[in-house]
Formats: C-alpha cells, structure tokens, sequence
C-alpha cells in the first residue's frame, strides 16, 4: 500500500510541473506583453525647436535665390535684346548752339584813289598789272577812324605773277583821305611764274589824322620787284 501511494504522488507531481510548463510556454507565446509606448518614440524623434526655425531659414532662402536668379536671367535677356536692336537717338530738346562764325574780310565799298599820292611809281585797282603782278581780287576789313567813320583797316591782295620768272616783290597798300595819302604799309611776297598768292597787309588806324572830323577814306596799291 506504502508503495502504490508513493509511486502515484510522484506521477501526480511529474504532471502537475509539465502543466506548469506548458502554461508558461502558452502565456508567453499567446499572451498580451502589452503595446511600445509609440507616443514616447515619435517623441524622441520630433526636431528640436532651433532646428526647425533653421531649416524654415533656409528654405526662405533658397526661394529667395531662386527668384533672385530668374530676376537676374530675364534682366540680362532684356539687355541682350535692346542692345540687339538699333538705337535712334532721340532728338533733344535743347537747342543746339550756333557756333559763333569767324569773321571774314569784306570789302565795304572803299574806292579806288586814282593819284599817286606818296608812292612814285604806278597805282591801282582790282584788274591791274603793277611790275608783273595782277591783282586778281581784294577784300577790306574795315576800322573805325577819326570821327567814328569807317576806314580800311586790313587788306587780302590776291596776286598772280604774270611774268616767265620767279620773282619777289614788296607790295604796298594805301590809303586816303578825302584824296590825301594818309595812311599805308606793306608786306613781301615770292611767286614762281603763273603762281598766285594773297598778300596781307595791315594798317595802323590810330595813326589815322585827329581833327575830328568826318572824311571820305579810299585806297589803291602798288607793288616793287625786289629781284
């Protein structure tokens, strides 16, 4: 009887601890361990504050570079083009200046003196022949002389040596006043033959007579061959 009675309690022991077993096994292969905790992970991986400002910052920034660029792209294409097309230029609105003209000698209407006076050899006038010499053409800036009349002042002789042989020649001019020799002077000119040259001549008005009055003035020339 001893003997049953061990034998059947140590089978119901060997029972008793597989089942435990087995209810573990079970548990841990079909019972609920509970869920992660997700809220504490996306937590853990949300950005930091300073961090998301900076990646705002910099994404400002490259929408700004980016529209910048395309400014600067569609300004050089429109330079591109206008400095393709040709450029008018548009008329100003300002007057132009007149540029002040130079003066240039004029023959007032001085006549020719038909005397001498001073001058011991021939005279004359436009169109004549004086030692191989022809006045051609004459021009006449005039002065102001003794009572605030007009006087010769300056003379452009345009002369062509009428001669086969070079020669040089003092060419005089004169003037008068009321048929009187008043005032002259003279200058050198060198001519080949068949040349023409202008021969210029000043006179000195202050020179001019001072008794206050008004007078005719007329003039003539005269030339010397020199050699």
């Amino acid at each position: 009887m001893h003997a049953v009675h061990s034998g059947s309690r140590s089978g119901v022991m060997h029972v008793n601890d597989d089942s435990d077993i087995r209810r573990a096994l079970h548990e841990f292969s079909e019972g609920d361990f509970g869920q992660p905790d997700y809220d504490a992970i996306r937590g853990g991986r949300r950005t930091p504050p300073r961090l998301r400002v900076a990646e705002r910052l910099l994404a400002v920034a490259v929408i700004l570079a980016i529209a910048i660029g395309g400014l600067v792209l569609v300004a050089r294409l429109w330079v591109d083009a206008e400095r393709q097309q040709p450029v008018n230029p548009s008329p100003s609105s300002m007057p132009t200046p007149t540029p002040t003209p130079t003066p240039t000698p004029t023959d007032p209407g001085f006549g020719v003196a038909p005397g001498p006076g001073v001058n011991p050899g021939p005279v004359g006038g436009v169109g004549d022949t004086i030692a191989g010499l022809l006045l051609d053409k004459v021009q006449i800036v005039s002065a102001i002389c003794t009572a605030e009349v007009a006087c010769p002042g300056s003379f452009d002789l345009t002369l062509t040596n009428m001669t086969d042989a070079a020669g040089r020649w003092e060419v005089l001019a004169y003037v008068y006043r009321d048929g009187v020799a008043s005032l002259g002077n003279s200058t050198f000119i060198e001519l080949s033959p068949g040349a023409t040259a202008v021969a210029k001549i000043s006179i000195d008005t202050t020179q001019a007579p001072s008794d206050g009055r008004a007078a005719t003035y007329t003039w003539n020339w005269s030339a010397v061959l020199t050699r």
